[in-house]
């Protein structure tokens, strides 16, 4: 059985809209790791619960395995987005004829 609060703030600093990971910890629980999408000037609700227990090994390898995977995909796409946006501003000057890096 899963323990809360029924309410609670989480402050964000330095942290874009979009998607983020989060992992919730407490010692005598399982940690808990929850994807959540985070939406500028909006009020992000979600909730989520502790379940009793100990941390084995592996479990702790399964969510750091977890979070990297989130970690990598997100940059591969910060990357395609900026690539593409340079791409953009390649077509734009070859159409006025000036090229630039």
């Amino acid at each position: 059985m899963g323990i809360g609060t029924p309410s609670g703030i989480i402050n964000y600093t330095n942290v874009s809209a979009g998607l983020a990971i989060s992992t919730y910890s407490l010692p005598g629980y399982i940690t808990g790791v929850q994807n959540v999408r985070i939406r500028r000037g909006k009020t992000n609700a979600f909730t989520f619960a502790l379940v009793a227990g100990t941390m084995t090994t592996e479990m702790e390898e399964a969510i750091n395995l977890r979070i990297n995977a989130f970690t990598v995909a997100e940059a591969a796409k910060k990357a395609a987005k900026a690539a593409k946006a340079k791409l953009r501003r390649e077509a734009k000057a070859l159409k006025k004829g000036v090229i630039s890096d």
